[in-house]
């Protein structure tokens, strides 16, 4: 990959509670292993908190995304008429349409390439649930256009992108996230503790835990095993993993999930995954430890409890490098 286009990558905010720091950390790593990609990183790398919003800021999110904006078109500028590929970590990108602007008035190689995360082409997801889908979808739909490649983490991810905004399927490429893993906490000794690692919004669907745990207390009153909310236990993402590494089993009942990294975070760290048969799972998550009914996951979570329901190996790995290989191939 020696030549004179310059890569440029524009990160997710650095929110720690979320992935996006670690993102962070693992492309300036991958970029400082190889010089030879001329890639740089255009963003604010200062954490910011969760102030206004259920998971993100919603006004440092849009501040963040226009700086960003605003920056990465200066180095457009000072470097015309040089090739380059504009990599977005969340193609849900307000100002994506300026560098396609650019890109189709000038006539200049400027490929252009995302990562949709959020979205209102899930309409489970927090945006859609907002209503932002009336104007939304337009957006999307247009910025589908204007991307030269899309990069999508599962084919269920590919399929709602085709049927809910009628994307390119040629221009959609699968690249497994990266997920943050850790052999010394996956080898701690378990404890009879089972957890609930997602945010408590309603597409995760919390309640369904509660549900899970008096049905769990109900078959089996003599067992002390807790039900634990990560996010009413942990103040920070190490207390997070700590609880996942002395967890036994990790159960999700999400009703929007493109990729599912809270639950592969968990079987990273050892944790037995018992997750529904719908969504992302299919393709991420053995059949071994899908659901089809809270009743049959109450027995699942027994079994697992019991040392009958081992957890899966680690197939997802704490590497940025394939999905930078991809954008940039």
């Amino acid at each position: 990959m020696v030549d004179n286009r310059l890569r440029l990558i524009l990160p997710i905010e650095r929110i720690e509670e979320r992935y996006s720091a670690q993102w962070w950390a693992w492309t300036l790593a991958a970029l400082a292993a190889h010089p030879e990609w001329n890639a740089r990183v255009i963003g604010s790398p200062t954490p910011q908190s969760i102030r206004t919003g259920q998971f993100l800021d919603v006004y440092g999110t849009n501040l963040y995304k226009s700086d960003q904006l605003f920056k990465t078109l200066e180095v457009l500028e000072a470097t015309h008429p040089q090739p380059v590929t504009v990599l977005l970590y969340d193609a849900w990108y307000p100002g994506l349409e300026a560098f396609a602007y650019i890109r189709d008035a000038t006539g200049r190689d400027i490929r252009l390439v995302g990562v949709f995360h959020a979205g209102t082409y899930d309409p489970y997801d927090f945006l859609a649930q907002k209503g932002m889908a009336r104007w939304g979808r337009k957006l999307e739909r247009s910025w589908g256009i204007a991307l030269d490649k899309i990069l999508v983490a599962t084919e269920f991810h590919r399929s709602l992108l085709f049927r809910h905004r009628q994307m390119e399927v040629r221009k959609m490429r699968l690249v497994r996230f990266p997920v943050f893993e850790d052999a010394e906490r996956r080898a701690r000794k378990k404890e009879r503790i089972v957890v609930f690692p997602h945010r408590l919004a309603p597409e995760k669907r919390p309640e369904d835990f509660e549900t899970i745990a008096a049905a769990y207390r109900e078959y089996f009153p003599n067992d002390k095993t807790l039900f634990v909310y990560t996010k009413k236990e942990c103040r920070t993402k190490d207390e997070y993993y700590d609880l996942l590494s002395r967890s036994t089993v990790a159960f999700s009942s999400a009703l929007q999930e493109t990729f599912g990294i809270a639950i592969q975070e968990a079987i990273n760290l050892g944790c037995v995954p018992v997750v529904p048969d719908r969504l992302s799972y299919p393709d991420t998550v053995p059949d071994l430890y899908r659901y089809r009914s809270l009743q049959s996951a109450v027995l699942m979570i027994h079994e697992a409890l019991e040392g009958r329901l081992l957890a899966p190996p680690v197939e997802f790995r704490a590497s940025i490098e394939p999905l930078l290989e991809e954008a940039f191939a």
